[in-house]
């Protein structure tokens, strides 16, 4: 009897042991699961913010970055269109002033060479050949003009015709006739009359017609070829299917050019006056 119980005691004894044994085992087990899960869990926390620090710097970087650049570009671009404007503003300036100072250097010059070159009526002036020129008839609306040692007495249309009745109303005037630039400093005086008439309509009838194969002056008197070959503008005489007149452009030419007589421009007449 006292055997079996001793075998029974041993039996439970070994039996508590075992479970002893085998919930500290699982205890074990248990506490090493679960501390390996926070590493883990602390390990992939620990790269998660390692990963958003990374990504928030870089972010932050580039925002910065982008920031600059951005500033440097608008910088520049406002440098840039500061200078650009300044610049226009400088040549325009420029511009402005040269072209102020060139108009009033053409006016005062040309006031000069008004007062200089158109006498008052009723004056006598002397021509290059010492010819002495009596009083313009002013009461027809005749006027003494003088440049560059030419003078004439005039009477400048304030309308504009065809040349054959530019030419009868010349005739009609105390037998005048259309203003002929027969010499070099006639055509001088011409330029200078012509810049009383509008620019707009820059043509002016002189007494020189065709007649044939050669020119005219109006006074019967032949033409020197070679004197008004000088005075043709470039291409002119045309001679496009009868241009048998003659008229003066003002313009950067500034010379003759033939042309239809139904054309209408501006004409001066001028009276005979010279006198010995």
């Amino acid at each position: 009897m006292i055997i079996i119980i001793v075998v029974v005691v041993v039996i439970v004894v070994v039996v508590i042991v075992v479970i002893v044994v085998v919930v500290v085992v699982v205890i074990v087990i248990v506490v090493v699961v679960v501390i390996v899960v926070v590493v883990v869990v602390i390990g992939v926390l620990v790269v998660i913010v390692v990963v958003v620090v990374v990504v928030v710097i870089v972010v932050e970087v580039l925002v910065v970055v982008i920031v600059v650049v951005v500033v440097v570009i608008v910088v520049e671009v406002v440098v840039v269109v500061v200078v650009v404007v300044v610049a226009v503003v400088v040549v325009v300036v420029v511009v402005v002033v040269v072209v102020v100072v060139v108009v009033v250097v053409v006016v005062v010059v040309h006031s000069n060479s008004s007062s200089n070159s158109i006498p008052q009526p009723g004056d006598i002036v002397y021509s290059q050949d010492y010819t002495r020129v009596s009083n313009c008839d002013t009461a027809a609306g005749f006027q003494l003009y003088q440049h560059c040692g030419a003078a004439a007495c005039l009477r400048l249309a304030n309308v504009r015709d065809i040349y054959q009745n530019a030419k009868a109303d010349c005739e009609g005037r105390d037998n005048a006739t259309v203003y002929m630039p027969d010499s070099y400093e006639r055509f001088a005086l011409l330029e200078n009359i012509a810049l009383q008439y509008p620019i707009s309509v820059p043509h002016t009838w002189v007494g020189l017609t065709r007649q044939g194969a050669g020119w005219v002056w109006d006074n019967g008197e032949a033409v020197d070829a070679d004197f008004l070959s000088s005075l043709w503008s470039f291409g002119q005489p045309s001679n496009a299917k009868g241009e048998d007149c003659v008229f003066y452009l003002l313009g950067n030419n500034q010379k003759l050019h033939d042309a239809f007589c139904s054309a209408s421009c501006w004409y001066l007449c001028e009276q005979n006056i010279w006198s010995a």
